[in-house]
């Protein structure tokens, strides 16, 4: 998770030196980035990181949706596991 928030600071940073919209917005900070579900809608479809024109911001935005599925799978994981452990044990 920490590794997440540090590749989204370093994307609104690129984007405020370079000058670049991320997904057709400006963020001032990482909060703005996060607190925006539209950015995490986009960040969530595949191939979303081809849209952006600059090279090492196409490389942050596919690093952090990378780390954005991943996160998501291991959480519906995390409670899956439990959910069939109950499942199972109330039926024995």
């Amino acid at each position: 998770m920490a590794k997440y928030a540090r590749v989204l600071t370093a994307m609104v940073k690129r984007s405020n030196e370079a000058g670049i919209e991320i997904f057709g917005a400006k963020y001032k900070n990482t909060y703005h980035l996060i607190a925006d579900i539209s950015f995490l809608n986009m960040l969530w479809t595949k191939d979303c990181y081809k849209q952006i024109k600059d090279n090492q911001l196409s490389s942050l935005t596919a690093t952090a949706h990378r780390m954005l599925r991943a996160q998501v799978y291991f959480g519906f994981f995390v409670f899956l596991v439990p959910l069939t452990n109950a499942v199972v044990n109330a039926g024995a």
